[in-house]
């Protein structure tokens, strides 16, 4: 298993969290929001706050799957950084 300093994650979800990721820049690449979307649970909460605020700007926290993808096409700009290697079927 691999420790964060404040975690420790199984490699199973290591592997979803990777799949997530994946379906999440291939999503916004693509421009396919049902997969976009599947990155997310229904209820899921993204806040990027701290960040934000450290770079003397102001954003909302988004929450639910439906506010998170309402404005990614202002975000096309945006791409996810990518640690990993996403193939089609696996991550």
């Amino acid at each position: 298993m691999k420790t964060t300093e404040r975690h420790t994650i199984p490699p199973a979800d290591r592997v979803e969290i990777v799949d997530a990721l994946c379906r999440f820049g291939a999503g916004q690449d693509l421009d396919d929001r049902g997969l976009f979307d599947s990155a997310f649970a229904a209820k899921a909460r993204v806040d990027f706050t701290g960040p934000a605020r450290r770079l003397g700007a102001f954003i909302p926290v988004f929450e639910s799957r439906q506010v998170i993808g309402a404005d990614r096409e202002r975000a096309d700009d945006a791409r996810p950084v990518r640690l990993v290697r996403c193939r089609k079927g696996r991550p």
